[in-house]
């Protein structure tokens, strides 16, 4: 598993991060709302140094398709942070991610939350999974590597998990 507490992970999440995925457990209302159903993201890393991506959040309403568009810009420690109309300031950072770059866990912090500074100070995680990847092993991969994916055993147990159709 790669090293996202290293001085280098803001090159890691450059490296790792841009491509499509698949939101496949969370915890996060957001995503857990009925009406925001098979969610989506595209990174585009947009520009190098100061490195800065920009993510297409996807879903679907019904029949119809819905998105928005987040500009990050990066932290030297490699935490995105956006100023984007899903849930106003948010800071995505890494806290894990597979040795092939399948599966990514984010943690998703609030500007108000980190204003408060709570014991727990994450708004929500988001693990997701690279468009083309199986996920019919995915939650006992996550489950196996827990700790190395950044989560404890609380976390884990809270979030929601998807189906093959992207549905939580």
């Amino acid at each position: 598993m790669p090293d996202f507490s290293s001085a280098e992970a803001a090159e890691l999440v450059v490296e790792l991060l841009p491509g499509q995925w698949r939101v496949m457990a969370t915890n996060r209302q957001y995503w857990l709302q009925r009406r925001r159903l098979a969610p989506t993201v595209d990174f585009t890393l947009i520009r190098k140094t100061p490195s800065a991506l920009l993510g297409i959040f996807g879903w679907r309403v019904g029949k119809r398709l819905r998105h928005s568009r987040v500009r990050f810009r990066m932290d030297a420690d490699g935490t995105l942070v956006s100023a984007g109309r899903i849930g106003g300031r948010l800071r995505r950072t890494m806290a894990g991610a597979s040795d092939d770059g399948a599966i990514v866990v984010l943690l998703v912090e609030s500007a108000a939350t980190l204003r408060r500074r709570r014991e727990s100070p994450s708004e929500g995680i988001e693990v997701l999974l690279r468009v083309g990847e199986l996920s019919e092993d995915l939650r006992a991969s996550v489950a196996r590597s827990a700790t190395d994916f950044g989560l404890n055993a609380e976390e884990f147990a809270s979030m929601a998990w998807a189906d093959d159709r992207g549905q939580f």
